[in-house]
């Protein structure tokens, strides 16, 4: 496990990654978002010797107890692969899962915060990983700011997760962030749940020439010569969000939103 710490002396099992850098990254994002404190994790799946990286701006002391405790068996965070919801109020799942609640409880306890906010990031792409965001209230308040900042508070935890990987070089120049739409993104959503171009065309509220212009611009910039190609590219950056009904905008709140489609190959 290689684990950095922001705002103490950085902990890692390993020489020449980027400490500093990634310590700037999780405050940036600490400040961005508001939250009281900010977590990020990837496991490396790559090679004979899986490696999880853990950055994080948690107290010392809280961190030791977590250890002691060996709250890594049941922190859905670090187990991101359990969950499979985009955003999930850990508070809520807690109420169904005692060692959970019991985690929760010694985190509040410890100043970490009142309330528990996991975001998948890129979880259809080889990168896959997650962050934490703890904030300053209670549960039934962070439901109302959810449905206030949660496009804001995704696309600040895949920006956090890209250039972390990126800090820390575990990724090849090939990942960078796309300045995407939200029309592009869900026009590549469409695709890739194969609906026609002339229902994308409908569902956009776009006329037919405008998709096809918009999809020879995506493709330009995505590297791509056709629509196959630019699905599989979308996918293997992760810039693919699976709902279940793709037909139906994504909504706002704080209920886990299930990714029924099965994991690219």
């Amino acid at each position: 496990m290689d684990l950095v710490l922001a705002g103490i002396k950085p902990l890692s099992l390993f020489s020449g990654r980027q400490k500093n850098a990634v310590c700037a990254l999780l405050n940036a994002s600490r400040r961005e978002v508001g939250c009281r404190h900010v977590a990020h994790v990837y496991a490396e799946r790559k090679g004979e010797k899986p490696e999880t990286y853990i950055s994080v701006t948690y107290p010392a002391r809280w961190l030791l107890n977590y250890a002691l405790r060996n709250y890594f068996a049941v922190d859905p965070v670090v187990n991101y692969g359990q969950e499979s919801g985009m955003v999930v109020l850990l508070n809520e799942v807690a109420d169904q899962n005692a060692p959970l609640k019991a985690m929760i409880n010694d985190a509040r306890s410890f100043g970490v915060g009142k309330s528990f906010l996991a975001v998948s990031a890129m979880p259809y792409s080889e990168y896959r990983g997650a962050v934490l965001f703890t904030f300053d209230v209670e549960p039934e308040a962070m439901k109302v700011l959810l449905e206030e900042r949660e496009e804001k508070i995704i696309a600040a935890a895949r920006h956090l997760h890209v250039e972390t990987l990126k800090a820390r070089g575990l990724v090849t120049s090939v990942l960078r962030e796309f300045q995407l739409s939200r029309l592009e993104l869900r026009c590549l959503s469409l695709m890739a749940h194969g609906v026609s171009s002339a229902e994308i065309a409908g569902e956009l509220g776009i006329p037919a020439d405008q998709l096809s212009s918009m999809l020879a611009d995506l493709c330009q910039r995505l590297g791509c010569i056709n629509s196959m190609q630019l699905i599989s590219r979308a996918i293997s950056l992760g810039l693919v969000n699976m709902f279940d009904d793709v037909m139906t905008p994504p909504h706002s709140g704080s209920s886990p939103r299930q990714a029924s489609p099965a994991r690219p190959n």
